[in-house]
């Protein structure tokens, strides 16, 4: 009889170990990948088209740039027009 006791009461705490196991490692994973992973690959992908337009604005930035760098005095031409202060 002690000994069918000590059998399981040594079962019992593997299953203990093995249930902890599962509720502290195994649970928190299959819930980001369930729920939280699919929010933080949108947040993502937002930043990525957020980071393009960013991009975008800045190339155009860059050509207006270069186009007013080309015509450094279409201030003088505009006055002529009227245009321009």
């Amino acid at each position: 009889m002690l000994r069918a006791m000590r059998r399981d009461a040594f079962i019992g705490g593997i299953i203990k170990f093995v249930f902890w196991v599962a509720v502290f490692f195994v649970l928190p994973y299959v819930l980001y990948v369930l729920y939280l992973q699919p929010y933080l690959e949108q947040l993502q992908g937002a930043y990525e088209n957020l980071n393009q337009n960013v991009q975008a604005v800045n190339e155009a930035s860059n050509q207006f740039e270069d186009l007013k760098n080309q015509f450094p005095n279409i201030g003088d031409v505009l006055k002529q027009f009227g245009g321009g202060n």
